[in-house]
């Protein structure tokens, strides 16, 4: 990571291969569960003729996409911060300089 443009970039591309991988689905767009599918494909049914649900593990993949794009926006944050640190600090020297500058001559 070379700086908060690189952040944003990381984090954009994750959303989109997430996407890919999911369909174009997002989390709250994919079901919880769905029907459990044998070997040619075709839906398992239970003596009631009701399908087999399992776990959606596709949704799984948004749960560590979702905290990487966090962990990144967080870097940005901390990159912004550090600026205004940097710009306030710089300032209060000006001010100083400024302050001393005045005192010295009256």
């Amino acid at each position: 990571v070379r700086g908060p443009f690189t952040l944003k970039a990381q984090a954009d591309i994750i959303r989109v291969h997430t996407l890919r991988m999911t369909g174009g689905k997002t989390f709250s767009e994919m079901p919880r569960q769905i029907p459990k599918l044998d070997e040619t494909g075709k839906q398992i049914l239970d003596e009631k003729g009701n399908a087999v649900m399992t776990a959606n593990t596709a949704r799984d993949i948004w749960i560590t996409a979702t905290s990487l794009i966090t962990a990144l926006n967080l870097g940005i944050f901390a990159y912004a911060f550090a600026g205004l640190t940097l710009l306030f600090g710089l300032f209060s020297i000006l001010t100083g300089v400024i302050f001393y500058t005045l005192s010295r001559k009256y």
